[in-house]
Formats: C-alpha cells, structure tokens, sequence
C-alpha cells in the first residue's frame, strides 16, 4: 500500500513538473516567434525580421547557417526538395538573401548553385543562440527539465524495489 501512495505521488509530482517545463517552453517559443529579442543593430534588425516573416524564410536561414557551420554548401535542388516550394519561391528567397548580404553563393548555373551563410548572418545567429541560452536559463527551465529526471530515477527505483 505505501509503495502505491509513493509511486503515485511521484507520478503526479512529474505530471505537475512537465506542465511546468512545457508552460516555460511555450513562453520561450511565444517570445521567439513573436520577436521580442531586442536587436540594436539594423543590420541584425533586418535579419531577424526576415526570417520571423514566414516559416519558409526562417528555415532557409536555419539551412543556410547550418551549412557555414559545417562547411559545406547547401545547393539549390537539396534546398528545394528541404523547403518543400516551388522554384519561383526559392529562387525569390535565393534573391532576396543574397541581395541583402545574408548568403554568399557559387556562380554555378541554378540546379548546382551553392550557397553559404555571409559573415553577418552567423553573428546573427550566434547573437540569437546567447539570446536562447540567457531564456532558459532566466527561465529555470533547465532546472524543471532536471527535477523531471530525477523523479523520473525515484520511480524506477521504486519500481525495481518493489518486483
């Protein structure tokens, strides 16, 4: 009888913490799509900006750092077939991006064209991933995430005492 009141007091206790972790989450994401990091720079202003204005934009962005970070250029087709959009749109974006000195890209013709994410952009993105640590860290999600674990051992401690 005692091991059935402590193994379901852990069970509500890790339910309680998981709608504490994912209300914490959720504020995160609201603050992230909504835009509320403070960019001083314009430059950064804009980027960030571009890639809130639409899932597409943003993911071509993501894309395109990742592949700085790499090292190894994304081309046009593995973008596409990524984005899942039609060659007017990428080839807008493509434009669009590296118009405003976001991308750096390879003279091939379309279908090989490669590109990389421009000097600016990664600051950028490193400037947006601080802003991402400082989040959940203020957040106390971190500390949720850990209280969730460690019931998560006491229950299958309990379990394994009691077989």
């Amino acid at each position: 009888m005692k091991h059935e009141t402590n193994i379901e007091a852990l069970h509500q206790a890790k339910k309680r913490l998981e709608l504490e972790y994912n209300k914490k989450q959720l504020a995160i994401e609201i603050s992230i799509t909504a835009g509320s990091r403070v960019v001083e720079e314009l430059w950064e202003r804009k980027i960030m900006q571009y890639s809130l204005s639409s899932s597409n934009r943003r993911k071509f962005m993501m894309y395109a750092v990742r592949a700085s970070y790499d090292n190894e250029p994304i081309t046009y087709n593995q973008l596409k077939k990524l984005l899942n959009i039609s060659d007017i749109a990428l080839t807008t974006m493509w434009k669009e991006c590296s118009d405003a000195g976001w991308i750096v890209t390879t003279q091939a013709k379309r279908a090989n064209q490669t590109l990389l994410a421009s000097d600016n952009l990664l600051k950028s993105y490193n400037n947006y991933m601080f802003y991402i640590r400082q989040a959940y860290k203020n957040s106390g999600l971190r500390t949720v995430a850990q209280a969730i674990v460690e019931i998560e051992h006491l229950i299958e401690h309990e379990d394994r005492e009691n077989r």
